[in-house]
């Protein structure tokens, strides 16, 4: 069961205008499926920053790297 949240109408609206929306908070929130949400209907890309390879990579002064992003 999918909970609305109050912030999803800002985020949306920021991905018209935004190039990189950071969601951040406690664990086991719901923010992994306030944007897997979102995302159902638009074509974005989703980056888990859970994972260190992806860290380590957006942590990279690399200007190439940080493109691939």
């Amino acid at each position: 069961m999918y909970i609305h949240r109050q912030i999803e109408t800002s985020i949306k609206n920021s991905l018209n205008t935004a190039k990189i929306i950071v969601l951040y908070g406690a664990r086991q929130v719901g923010k992994t499926t306030l944007v897997r949400e979102i995302l159902k209907a638009r074509a974005g890309k989703y980056i888990n920053c859970d994972l260190l390879e992806t860290r380590q990579a957006l942590e990279s002064q690399n200007p190439s790297q940080l493109r691939t992003f």
